[in-house]
């Protein structure tokens, strides 16, 4: 009997291939709720972390007018936001855009062997 005619057979899996293939499709389903969620997280923490990098700014500026412990406290709040918002971003930027030859002048290899 020819191959394109024979019936399809399903055979069971073994277990350590069955595991294998649960782990990816485990890791395939928290990459579908991370993409989901990515675009969500860049745009909250530029909306939080830019108004308050530029006020921290202003308070660098003119002399910490509200005082220290509130110029801390801009810094906690606008410094580790942006540093999110810009690796958001960058992976919103890859997933997009992934043949761009900006990716090979990174110091890491990026994307899949």
């Amino acid at each position: 009997m020819n191959i394109s005619t024979q019936p399809h057979i399903a055979r069971p899996v073994k277990g350590s291939k069955r595991i294998v293939i649960l782990d990816a499709l485990r890791g395939f389903a928290l990459m579908g709720i991370a993409l989901a969620l990515l675009r969500r997280v860049f745009v909250t923490t530029v909306l939080v972390g830019l108004p308050l990098s530029i006020a921290y700014a202003w308070s660098s500026m003119d002399g910490h007018p509200w005082g220290d412990m509130t110029h801390d406290l801009l810094y906690t709040l606008s410094v580790y936001p942006m540093g999110l918002a810009y690796m958001s971003g960058l992976s919103l930027l890859y997933l997009r855009f992934d043949s761009w030859p900006c990716w090979r002048l990174l110091p890491i290899q990026v994307g899949w062997p």
